[in-house]
């Protein structure tokens, strides 16, 4: 398998030398709209061709050895994985530049030291759902059957705890609004509260702060109370660009290193803890994990989509059931796709036996080629361009709101290259935080001119 595969002994085929060919003309592409045209950036679509020019285009180009020989086409994966990138970049950089350029100079524009009573009433609406949320599940979900509580005071359980702890939630709404609460509302929350604690200096006193960190720490239990690592990570993303786009994206490599770790940090130390480690070995440990964790986030999203393209070329394409929203138009048999795609490689890959549960999720550009072939890569250059509908919401939100709404939709961004493309516009937060966004702009009859 992969893990196995050796940059360094790799032969400089046509395949390899065509895939680095692309990867260093996309990022010489990329860095040129960075630095002259990087209003740009705005566009969700922009920042998405970025997620997959890091975590796709440049996986393909350093294991292009590997899957030349292990994909019956491997060819397809150029036309799949680079083509989504120029004819993505070249569509997107040709529309909506006005009302980018429009957007960007309204953020700068924003007055971060002016007090905003409209900011404050908006932190205690969305404090108030995430409270309101958190005791609804935890009238479900005892505190002692919680993913969270396993993990700190008995690591052997969590995994189980985690499973049940969902399982416990019999009420299909309390589902959809913890989801929503952990993707939605709690970005937008940790987005406002650092807005408030960058914006008045004031806000620097002891006493003003220690309330806006007690929130940000409730926040932050109240998304890992089913054990899951990936709320956190969220939040720490969230604020980093919140911090990012005040400064319009101006980074040092050094300051991207702090982000990456203070970001990781987290899911390394509830690993850990998940893992029964003692406190004295964290440090001793933490470089283990961040390997492993940088691994899972940066390598495996374009290892899966591999074996979604493995699988299609092997055995043919799932199908139209594979979308269940439209099997049932079709009169088809629904099919769970993660589902078997996992059961047919994740065993292989990681050299032990996986649960049957296990849902092997990958990008919607690989999934759906998966599902429906070549036919995937004009529907995935649509979905792409569709997500700067968000322009058209970001003309209409209120000063306030402005920032932290872009700065959630950058992280849900990311989302798109590890699920389904409808799993991120709802379940992910793509789509909800954009209504919510406007919802409260209504609320506070507050545009933007």
């Amino acid at each position: 398998m992969v893990q196995d595969f050796h940059l360094f002994d790799t032969p400089f085929s046509f395949f390899v030398i065509i895939n680095w060919l692309y990867a260093i003309f996309c990022s010489w592409w990329l860095y040129d709209l960075f630095r002259n045209r990087r209003y740009l950036f705005i566009k969700p679509s922009i920042f998405l061709i970025s997620y997959t020019h890091l975590f796709f285009q440049w996986p393909l180009a350093i294991f292009a050895g590997y899957y030349e020989n292990w994909l019956p086409n491997p060819y397809t994966m150029i036309v799949l994985v680079h083509g989504y990138v120029v004819f993505g970049l070249a569509g997107s950089v040709l529309s909506q530049e006005r009302e980018a350029s429009r957007i960007w100079n309204a953020i700068h524009r924003y007055e971060w030291n002016k007090y905003s009573n409209t900011r404050i009433k908006t932190i205690f609406i969305l404090a108030g759902i995430v409270f309101a949320v958190t005791a609804a599940y935890l009238s479900y979900v005892p505190i002692t059957s919680t993913g969270l509580y396993a993990i700190l005071f008995s690591p052997d359980t969590s995994g189980v705890a985690r499973e049940e702890s969902l399982k416990l939630l019999d009420y299909g709404g309390l589902k959809y609004a913890y989801s929503i609460m952990s993707s939605s509302v709690v970005p937008l929350l940790a987005a406002l509260l650092t807005m408030q604690l960058l914006s008045d200096k004031e806000n620097r006193k002891v006493l003003l702060v220690v309330p806006i960190v007690l929130v940000l720490i409730f926040a932050g239990i109240s998304v890992s109370l089913t054990g899951t690592r990936a709320g956190l990570f969220n939040m720490a993303i969230v604020v980093a660009f919140v911090v990012l786009w005040k400064r319009g994206l101006t980074v040092k490599p050094g300051t991207v290193i702090i982000i990456i770790l203070a970001a990781i940090s987290p899911a390394i130390f509830l690993s850990l803890l998940r893992e029964g480690k003692e406190i004295g070995e964290f440090a001793k440990l933490y470089f283990t994990y961040l390997g492993y964790i940088s691994n899972r986030a940066f390598l495996m999203p374009f290892h899966v989509g591999g074996w979604y393209i493995h699988h299609a070329q092997e055995y043919g394409v799932l199908g139209i059931g594979a979308f269940p929203k439209l099997a049932g138009l079709f009169g088809v048999g629904p099919l769970d796709g993660p589902n078997i795609i996992g059961l047919a490689y994740a065993s292989r890959y990681y050299g032990l036996p996986v649960m049957e549960s296990i849902s092997a999720t990958a990008g919607y550009l690989f999934s759906s080629y998966g599902y429906i072939g070549i036919a995937a890569l004009p529907l995935s250059l649509l979905g792409l361009w569709l997500t700067d509908v968000s322009i058209l919401v970001y003309r209409r939100l209120g000063g306030y709101i402005l920032i932290p709404c872009v700065a959630s939709i950058s992280l849900a961004t990311l989302m798109f290259v590890q699920s389904d493309y409808t799993v991120v516009w709802i379940t992910h937060g793509f789509g909800t935080i954009l209504l919510l966004s406007l919802v409260l702009t209504k609320i506070f009859q507050d545009r933007q001119s």
